[in-house]
């Protein structure tokens, strides 16, 4: 999967609803606010990221995508648009899901 694909293609669909209407402004900064990250999840997505990037699960090409991203500071990550917001914070969500088991 390429991120940086996936969050044009997010930020088409976004514009398209604002212009459309069907996504108000009120609301399109109601979500960007909502998916603000805290200092504790901010290194949490840090380090998910880099483990992911270790093991081979995240590409490098998306690993240094999601760092720029991320930037510093969680204040850069809280600074970015929301179909940024919205595709990192599914990444990131998949990372540190807990791997659930089947028994038969």
């Amino acid at each position: 999967m390429n991120l940086s694909n996936t969050m044009d293609e997010l930020q088409k669909s976004l514009d398209e609803k604002l212009k459309d209407g069907s996504l108000t402004i009120e609301t399109y900064k109601k979500l960007s606010k909502e998916l603000d990250l805290s200092l504790g999840e901010y290194t949490l997505f840090q380090e998910a990221k880099s483990s992911a990037q270790a093991s081979g699960k995240l590409s490098l090409e998306n690993a240094n995508l999601i760092y720029r991203y991320l930037g510093n500071t969680p204040d850069q990550f809280n600074r970015q648009p929301l179909h940024v917001k919205l595709v990192l914070t599914q990444v990131f969500a998949n990372m540190i899901k807990p791997v659930s088991h089947m028994s038969n």
